[in-house]
């Protein structure tokens, strides 16, 4: 057993069975920089700002020369700010429409203004201005709504789903609350586009459906039946308009003609649990120089890892595979921070909830240091013969281990508690050596780590072999 491409292979669809060079689990590697080698990702920097409530989404304005971002979520109506410097602060005012709840639910930039959208108002404000003249009650919704009010734009119009209508802000600034209407029993979640097309997702018990629209048609062009009662969110992969459906990870891709079947986010779990929940949000999918970044989150189970994961290749000429780059237990929204006076300067934002204190924060990409939140990959199981003592031998071939840094191995025999293994180095050859001792063994499971220290150097594996001494 080889395992040397496993930028090939991904993340496997279970334990026992996947594509060529796939491995069980493969989390906080960097498997396609440089093809064929594997190193830690780049460290998360979890800065002091504590938000209430659920963050939804980052708004990034350029002010002048300076970037400055937006963040919006909070359930007591705050605005907060990242300013060009990298530092946070609270905006100094409190949401409050005329009418329905304070909790903004997406926020977009839009011909230089910021839109919100709250349970029963969309807000506006100006930028540049001062908040304090911004308006909470710029568009009165139809619906009431406190779950979903996606905004996109599309064609040089602002949409927002508003239960099952479509609104709008077209460019001089006047808005409609009705420019489309869906059939009643459909709630809009999310909305993308498609060439000039607006493309609309929803939620309908007992099947939701992915309507189309020219945003010049009185109705809507076309409508494509989900196996499932719930359209999550639209992403665009290597070119692909995808759209995440139902509650177990399932991706489906428009073909010019239809929204068919093409991809799962592999789980974790030995067991597929029926009732968990896992899905990719609205304003869960974000580009940083290029790559596609994407929540997955797990409101109920422990069926997969929740974090930030990516599904791509090196190039057009390696196959797309999934891997979770960050495990970071409950993410909740993502966007970046774009600099093009000085690229240096770009990173990505996730808010997250820390499960101890109940409140939202704010991780961002430190790419002058590496990952100390989990950097590793899982063998899928390797079925040992019951018959005889076997001794499986490990060879590692790196690179490069900076001082302070280190390999590990682990072996999951019979699928008990991981245990070390003893390796050796043999500098002269850039190899670790080590060999694993399998009495009475059924399966067997290597986990192989790359331990950064939260330093800023990683060891770099460039290949692996796994056999049985004769």
């Amino acid at each position: 057993m080889i395992l040397q491409n496993i930028n090939f292979g991904g993340w496997a669809d279970s334990r026992m069975q996947g594509a060529e060079n796939s491995v069980a689990e493969l989390v906080g590697l960097d498997v396609h920089s440089d093809p064929g080698a594997i190193f830690a990702v780049p460290e998360l920097s979890l800065k002091s700002l504590e938000v209430t409530g659920e963050i939804r989404a980052f708004v990034q304005i350029k002010s002048g020369s300076a970037y400055e971002v937006f963040i919006f979520g909070d359930t007591n109506g705050k605005v907060y700010n990242r300013d060009n410097s990298g530092g946070y602060s609270d905006v100094g005012i409190t949401l409050a429409p005329s009418a329905g709840g304070i909790t903004v639910l997406d926020a977009i930039e839009y011909n230089g203004y910021i839109y919100y959208a709250m349970e029963s108002r969309l807000g506006a404000w100006q930028i540049g201005s001062s908040w304090a003249s911004r308006n909470d009650d710029f568009l009165t919704f139809t619906n009431t709504n406190a779950e979903h009010h996606p905004l996109y734009v599309q064609n040089d119009t602002l949409y927002c789903g508003d239960g099952n209508l479509v609104a709008c802000v077209d460019n001089s600034g006047t808005g409609y609350a009705d420019a489309l209407d869906l059939p009643e029993t459909y709630e809009v979640t999310t909305l993308s586009g498609i060439v000039n097309s607006l493309v609309i997702g929803t939620r309908r018990s007992g099947g939701a459906r992915i309507f189309e629209w020219d945003t010049v048609s009185t109705s809507w062009n076309s409508e494509y039946g989900v196996n499932d009662d719930i359209v999550n969110s639209f992403l665009n992969i290597g070119g692909k308009n995808v759209a995440q459906v139902g509650n177990h990870g399932d991706l489906l891709v428009y073909n010019g003609e239809q929204w068919v079947s093409w991809k799962r986010v592999p789980k974790t779990a030995t067991i597929w649990n029926m009732t968990d929940r896992i899905y990719i949000p609205h304003r869960g999918a974000s580009y940083l120089n290029g790559v596609l970044f994407f929540l997955v989150r797990n409101s109920q189970g422990t069926t997969v890892t929740p974090g930030i994961w990516e599904l791509r290749g090196h190039s057009s000429l390696y196959p797309e595979i999934f891997s979770c780059l960050y495990p970071i237990g409950t993410p909740t929204a993502i966007g970046a921070n774009i600099n093009l006076a000085d690229p240096s300067k770009n990173t990505l934002l996730i808010g997250h909830k820390d499960d101890d204190t109940g409140k939202y924060k704010i991780y961002e990409l430190n790419t002058n240091r590496y990952t100390d939140l989990g950097s590793y990959f899982t063998t899928m199981l390797i079925n040992a013969s019951r018959q005889k003592l076997k001794t499986i031998a490990v060879e590692i071939f790196y690179r490069s281990l900076p001082s302070g840094t280190n390999i590990t191995v682990q072996k999951i025999v019979n699928n008990s508690i991981a245990e070390e293994v003893s390796m050796r180095i043999d500098t002269t050859r850039n190899m670790l050596l080590g060999d694993v001792v399998i009495p009475d063994c059924a399966t067997l499971q290597l986990t192989i780590g790359l331990d950064t220290n939260g330093g800023a150097s990683t060891p770099i594996i460039e290949g692996i072999n796994i056999f049985e001494r004769q």
